[in-house]
């Protein structure tokens, strides 16, 4: 399934990637029997164990007398677990006052163990009273009979923050949300007085706790509690301290500055976020381990690196593997980084602390505003950027954006004001937000210059971007689910669309194979968009114009073809889309092979399709066939295999066997979460099934968890009017009815009834299930408290428009 545990991932112990180095040798049943963890790293032997200390003589960790069998203080050695840049590092059982396991690290011959122990006793308090659940402890330390240094240690579960993201394809908002959590246990202990001087990825270890991935950030206090020696992955000198991994130390740090503050974290967190979302970091390891000393400090002190984006601008190789591993393509993920997460990013980075963040807790808000597509504080206070901004976050500014978008890249002439109707006090700003994106558009001499498919990108790019906070960092999905204002879709029908189309046939008449492409972006829009009818002329024309030019085997035309059988389903020719989807796939699995993801997306639409028919047993075969490819090719937490696994869900569901169907919604509500976060669509979606399953089975408790989290995520991510919001609100209120929990029923009850006919219009099936719920509301509490005058209420109600 989709989910992950600690047993699928590995275990490790806290310093297993200690300053200074990495783990030698990986290490199984770590926790015992009942463990047996996949790492990818061959397991130390005991003939390894003893060469590195039982009998006395000196092995390749620097440690003597101690290993596996022996015993120091309270603690009992088990294994050897891994090598670090200061020792050994060994699996330890501690017998007294608790029994636990531990990972106890020993320090190497040739460091001045009073010097150590002395410099570790003067941060021991400070260590002791971190209490954050993203930070490891450190329990001990103390020198052995043989006069080395060891500390004692948290053992933690988990594989670092970067091998956890590019395995389980984590987009931008799941690493985000990690990172949130790295940000505030850095802040916890920076407010204690620590600061940590090695953040990296081998020191953010992650791991899945029910069914979410939570960070432990380990070795807080060990850099300045060693001060360590230079390593191949640590630099440190002995009379300036520098301490740290050359390719994440700020410039101060490389310097060896005695005045380092918590602003040089920072400095490193910006290198680990950029790190998370390029897949590289500023400055390789490499580069900095080929150069000399003071040449490693001249670059980190005196080079400014290139902005994430363009980073992955300037190398497609590195680009196509970077948005591999976060599920989405090269030019979108360079969209998603430009701007926003650049500025961000390089405020971190700033080579002035002065000018960087002033704390991990105000890097940690702006990357969340960030997510809510408010204006982040790195950014240039532009009014032009503070607008836009704006109109994302608010849907009655869409209509200008919209019509900015469509009209001036295609360059009609046609003014976007005349395309919306006035309203009120709002025109003037809609007049700025409309010139504000005219300066930025593409004029109409470059559109001839970009091939079909980078057009289609920055057309279908630009409209989610107007389309409001729901998909504004979803650039690239699809626009389902979303039902714009009555404002919104009068200002789409006066004909935007249709003199874009004509300025698309009149610039592209000779260039066939653009203008299909564009018509196809059009249409697609219309129909995400919910205005069907106008999508059906464009993309029967782009679809013509493709197998004319391409072939009817062409992944465009094919596109096409599977594009207007989604387009038929929506319209309910289910006949239609029955042949349209059966010769997508045909064509697409002949063509593509099986396991293609635009041939498993069509096996997906055609069991889907399948199932909305009531045609179970048809359904099966190709939702079967489209989930275990998208396992198999895309792996367990892709967007796409969670669709499917949802989809099955509602196969089940379908079957009559809830619990079945319980499984598959948990199991995409969990991958959901994880992926693409707590408040996506997606995963509000899975959710709402989820409850839905609990309630069939009379798990009101459950459901009701189910229902409450999705009318909050839909409050937060669509706003309390979205159809999706009242949906939930009704079917919470309607369990809160079932369960007789009469008061916060009718709080709720009543909300939806104002803000279903605020939107609807009065007769409206919306309202009137509103209405009725209420009825049924002060009926039932006037079994329960007869008397207090709610069979009034009802019937005042039912006499307002109830069933």
């Amino acid at each position: 399934g989709a989910l992950v545990d600690a047993r699928e991932v590995g275990w490790r112990s806290l310093v297993d990637f200690a300053i200074g180095g990495g783990v030698s040798a990986g290490w199984n049943d770590a926790m015992g029997n009942d463990e047996h963890p996949l790492t990818s790293s061959p397991t130390a032997d005991l003939s390894a164990d003893a060469a590195r200390g039982v009998g006395g003589g000196v092995g390749e960790g620097g440690v003597v007398g101690e290993g596996p069998g022996s015993r120091i203080g309270a603690y009992r050695i088990l294994r050897h677990i891994g090598e670090g840049g200061f020792g050994s590092v060994f699996l330890a059982q501690q017998e007294r006052p608790v029994e636990r396991k531990v990972a106890l690290k020993i320090i190497k011959l040739g460091m001045d163990t009073r010097q150590v122990i002395a410099r570790f006793e003067q941060e021991r308090q400070a260590l002791a009273i971190l209490d954050h659940p993203n930070i490891a402890k450190v329990f001990d330390a103390g020198a052995t009979d043989t006069g080395r240094a060891y500390f004692v240690m948290e053992l933690c579960a988990g594989e670092p923050i970067d091998t956890y993201c590019d395995r389980n394809l984590l987009g931008i908002p799941g690493r985000l949300g990690l990172f949130g959590q790295i940000c505030s246990a850095v802040q916890h202990a920076h407010t204690k007085g620590l600061i940590h001087r090695d953040i990296k990825p081998s020191n953010i270890l992650v791991s899945s706790h029910d069914g979410r991935p939570s960070v432990k950030v380990i070795d807080f206090g060990i850099a300045k509690a060693t001060g360590a020696k230079l390593t191949e992955r640590t630099l440190v000198t002995r009379d300036n301290q520098m301490i740290g991994t050359p390719q994440y130390m700020s410039p101060e740090q490389a310097e060896g500055s005695p005045d380092i503050d918590t602003r040089t974290d920072i400095f490193s967190l910006g290198v680990l976020l950029y790190e998370l979302l390029t897949g590289s970091t500023p400055f390789s390891g490499d580069e900095l381990r080929s150069a000399a000393h003071a040449e490693i400090q001249r670059i980190i002190r005196e080079v400014d690196p290139p902005r994430p984006s363009t980073r992955l601008d300037s190398n497609l190789d590195a680009a196509t593997h970077a948005a591999a591993c976060r599920a989405t393509k090269p030019a979108l993920l360079t969209g998603l980084l430009r701007r926003d997460l650049d500025w961000v990013v390089m405020k971190c980075l700033e080579k002035d602390r002065t000018r960087r963040y002033e704390s991990a807790s105000a890097l940690g808000a702006d990357l969340e505003r960030y997510l809510q597509n408010k204006p982040v504080l790195a950014g240039p206070p532009t009014l032009g950027y503070v607008v836009s901004k704006f109109l994302r976050r608010h849907r009655v500014g869409v209509v200008t954006g919209c019509a900015a978008v469509l009209v001036l890249v295609v360059a009609t002439a046609v003014s976007v004001t005349s395309a919306v109707i006035a309203r009120g006090a709002l025109e003037a700003e809609r007049q700025r937000a409309a010139q504000l994106e005219s300066v930025s558009a593409f004029q109409a001499d470059q559109l001839g210059e970009l091939d079909p498919v980078s057009f289609g990108l920055l057309l279908r790019e630009r409209v989610l971007a107007a389309a409001g906070p729901e998909r504004a960092a979803l650039v690239g999905e699809s626009l389902v689910g979303i039902n714009f204002t009555d404002v919104a879709k009068e200002a789409l029908n006066e004909g935007i669309f249709r003199r874009s189309i004509a300025v698309i046939d009149e610039r592209f008449a000779d260039q066939p194979k653009v203008r299909a492409q564009l018509l196809h972006t059009i249409a697609r829009t219309l129909l995400d968009l919910g205005l069907l009818e106008q999508a059906v002329d464009p993309l029967q024309r782009a679809l013509a114009m493709r197998r004319s030019e391409l072939g009817d085997d062409d992944r465009q035309t094919l596109s096409s073809l599977s594009t207007l059988g989604r387009l038929m389903r929506a319209r309910g020719e289910l006949d239609e889309a029955l042949k349209l989807h059966t010769e997508a796939l045909e064509r697409r699995t002949r063509a593509l092979g099986a396991r293609d993801e635009d041939t498993l997306y069509s096996a997906n639409d055609l069991g889907y399709l399948h199932l909305k028919r009531g045609e179970l047993d048809a359904a099966w075969t190709p939702l079967a066939a489209a989930l275990e490819g998208r396992r198999a090719t895309l792996g367990n937490e892709h967007h796409s295999t969670l669709i499917s696994v949802l989809n099955m869900g509602e196969w089940h569901l379908a079957k009559g066997d809830v619990a079945k169907a319980q499984e598959h919604f948990q199991m995409s509500a969990d991958g959901s979460r994880r992926a693409l976060g707590p408040t996506h669509p997606s995963t509000l979606h899975a959710v709402n099934n989820l409850g839905l399953s609990y309630a069939m089975q009379k798990k009101f408790d459950e459901a009701g968890t189910c229902w409450s989290e999705c009318l909050a995520g839909y409050r937060t991510r669509l706003g309390s009017d979205h159809p999706s919001t009242l949906v939930a609100m009704h079917n919470l209120a309607k369990l809160l009815l079932v369960t007789r929990a009469f008061a916060r029923c009718e709080t709720l009850a009543i909300e939806s009834e104002q803000r279903n006919r605020a939107r609807y219009k009065s007769t409206s099936r919306h309202v009137g299930e509103a209405v009725d719920m209420l009825v049924k509301l002060y009926t039932a509490w006037n079994e329960d408290e007869p008397g207090k005058g709610y069979d009034v209420r009802a019937a005042e109600w039912k006499e307002r428009g109830g069933k």
